[in-house]
């Protein structure tokens, strides 16, 4: 197999791995769905230009997280948004430092692989309702919030959440329950 083959398969296996994670640390410092895609897009795009993909997967991690914020820092500089006091919120700091170890750890890797493949599958399957899921569930966006992103009213976001999950639930349940503890 060649190197660049094998670079484009980490590339894309980290991109399902930390692309949930990447828009959650833009929109919680931009509040604007398609400005944090934007920013995810770029994050990725230098991710793929600039590191060495031989690298430990948590350094990777670290500097997605650390261009991403960048990136959005900047967006909010260029609208005068920014204020200079505002750091990475408790929850970003949090992931930067948590460390799991032993049975945890391996628990925790699967519960995220787990994720990541059902979105990725929600994405080919549905991508309205794979938008859905990302701005309510893994962005934690209220549910009249997305609606009004998506141009939707709110039973029809409600409905189209439903669905989702049912079909989450219909495809992914005997996966889901292996990784619970």
């Amino acid at each position: 197999m060649s190197m660049m083959s094998t670079n484009e398969e980490r590339f894309v296996r980290l991109y399902w791995k930390y692309q949930n994670l990447i828009m959650h640390v833009a929109y919680n410092r931009l509040h604007d769905y398609h400005l944090a895609q934007d920013v995810c897009q770029e994050t990725f795009l230098r991710m793929f230009d600039c590191v060495d993909l031989s690298m430990a997967e948590e350094a990777i991690k670290g500097w997605l997280i650390v261009v991403a914020d960048n990136l959005s820092k900047d967006i909010l500089r260029k609208d005068e948004k920014y204020q200079h006091s505002e750091e990475l919120n408790q929850e970003e700091a949090g992931v930067l430092q948590v460390r799991v170890s032993g049975d945890d750890y391996l628990e925790e890797m699967a519960r995220k692989d787990l994720r990541a493949e059902i979105l990725e599958s929600l994405y080919e399957y549905n991508r309205e309702e794979y938008e859905i899921v990302l701005l309510v569930c893994c962005l934690q966006m209220p549910l009249a919030d997305a609606a009004r992103q998506m141009n939707l009213t709110y039973e029809q976001i409600s409905m189209k959440l439903h669905r989702a999950r049912r079909w989450i639930r219909n495809h992914f349940s005997d996966e889901y329950r292996g990784t619970r503890h």
